[in-house]
């Protein structure tokens, strides 16, 4: 743990984890995440050399908008050919962590367009992470919205 929070890597960390199913019975699925090195499983090879291609295609678009990706996250499956199939969103606001680059310091919480904000709100009430999640205010969910509807704002200018 030698990583400040809000530090901008000098490199891309790339963290690789597979997700198997287990069906517990009808509509029921038990996740088990079991992590997969990268250097020797050809899968995973494809996986990280597609991931990165993806990172730094988005990294490059977003700099020129003053928007710095600060991690994102990509789900792959296989198809019952085999072949890999990347699932689910992409570079959202639910998925990825965007900081504003101006705003940008090392080592401090830098203001972000994503669902930080919620995670910094539970965190501050000093939620468990137990089920069901705790409701958010109406302030909460308006401010959300609003740094969403920021990104998308610039993003589409």
């Amino acid at each position: 743990d030698d990583y400040l929070s809000n530090l901008k890597l000098k490199f891309k960390n790339l963290c690789l984890q597979l997700k198997k199913l287990h069906n517990k019975g009808y509509g029921h699925f038990d996740i088990k995440e079991e992590n997969i090195m990268i250097n020797t499983n050809k899968p995973s090879n494809k996986i990280k050399d597609i991931s990165i291609k993806i990172f730094n295609l988005a990294d490059k678009h977003l700099i020129k908008k003053n928007i710095i990706l600060a991690d994102t996250k990509f789900e792959f499956g296989l198809s019952k050919e085999g072949n890999l199939v990347l699932m689910d969103e992409l570079l959202t606001s639910d998925s990825s962590r965007f900081w504003i680059l101006d705003s940008y310091q090392e080592g401090i919480s830098p203001p972000s367009l994503d669902k930080q904000f919620i995670r910094d709100y539970v965190k501050s009430i000093s939620w468990n992470d137990s089920m069901p999640p705790p409701e958010l205010p109406k302030d909460i969910v308006e401010r959300t919205s609003e740094k969403y509807e920021s990104l998308k704002k610039i993003l589409t200018d």
